[in-house]
C-alpha cells in the first residue's frame, strides 16, 4: 500500500515560501515550489490511501511538470519550429520484457516529432515536447502520443532519451479474442527508453524501448512493449 507522505517536500517549501515573503518578485522556480506545495497538500487532504499507486503517480507526475516551468528556459530566437523529426520500424508486443507475453504481431511504422519550444535545462539534459504515432502494418493496435522527452547528449555522439507521453489506442480496452491484449484504458502512459548515436549534426540512429500502459490504475492492464529501430533527422 503506497501513501503519500512528503515532509522532505513540505520542508524544503517552508523554506522556500520564508525567502519568497521576503522578496518583491517571485521567481519561476519559486512559483513551481508554491503550486507544489498546493498540490501536494490537496493530495493529502482530499485522497485517502488506497490500494494501488494511481492517486500518488498522478500527484508526482504532476510535480514534475510543474517543477519543470520553473527551471532554466532555451532561448527561443533562431529556434525552427522542430527540432527533430524521427521515422523507424518497430517490433509490436515484444515478448519477455516489461509487459511480460506477446498476443499480438506484425511490427508498426513510428513518426514521431520532437518540438524545439519550451525547452527546459534540466538535469544535464534538455525536455522538450513531442508528438507522434505508432502505426500497425494489419489490424492490431495503433496508437497516437504526445507529452515530453528528457534527452542528454554526450561528447562522444552519443545520446540517451526517455520521458513520459500520454498516448491514445485503437486497440482492446478487455480482449475480445486470444490474440489480442486487454488494455484497461483508452488513455494509456508511454514510456520510452532510447540509446542512439549521432552520425553528423544532422544525422542519428538509435534503438527504442518504449512501454505503454494504464500504470494498474485500471483492471486490467496487460500493457504492451514495442523495440526497434530508428533514424532520427535534427534541423
Amino acid at each position: 500500500m503506497m501513501v503519500c507522505n512528503l515532509p522532505k517536500l513540505y520542508s524544503m517549501i517552508s523554506s522556500r515560501v520564508s525567502v519568497m515573503s521576503n522578496n518583491r518578485v517571485i521567481s519561476h522556480r519559486d512559483r513551481s515550489y508554491l503550486a507544489i506545495s498546493i498540490c501536494a497538500w490537496f493530495h493529502n487532504r482530499f485522497i485517502p490511501a488506497k490500494k494501488g499507486t494511481g492517486g500518488s503517480f498522478f500527484l508526482l507526475f504532476f510535480c514534475f511538470v510543474l517543477f519543470c516551468t520553473g527551471v532554466a528556459v532555451e532561448s527561443s530566437e533562431a529556434k525552427p519550429f522542430i527540432n527533430r523529426l524521427t521515422v523507424g520500424i518497430l517490433s509490436h508486443d515484444v515478448d519477455d520484457l516489461w509487459s511480460g507475453d506477446r498476443r499480438e504481431g506484425g511490427w508498426v511504422f513510428n513518426l514521431e516529432f520532437v518540438f524545439s519550444h519550451p525547452a527546459y535545462h534540466i538535469f544535464s539534459g534538455v525536455l522538450r515536447p513531442n508528438l507522434g504515432a505508432n502505426l500497425h502494418n494489419s489490424d492490431d493496435t495503433s496508437s497516437l502520443y504526445g507529452g515530453f522527452l528528457w534527452e542528454r547528449s554526450y561528447r562522444n555522439g552519443v545520446y540517451f532519451v526517455s520521458g513520459l507521453d500520454l498516448a491514445w489506442h485503437d486497440g482492446d480496452i478487455v480482449a475480445t479474442s486470444a490474440d489480442k491484449k486487454s488494455l484497461g484504458a483508452r488513455i494509456l502512459f508511454r514510456i520510452p527508453l532510447e540509446l542512439g548515436y549521432r552520425i553528423s549534426n544532422n544525422h542519428a540512429i538509435s534503438l527504442l524501448f518504449e512501454h505503454k500502459s494504464n500504470a494498474y490504475i485500471f483492471d486490467p492492464n496487460d500493457g504492451m512493449d514495442e523495440l526497434g529501430l530508428r533514424y532520427n533527422y535534427t534541423f
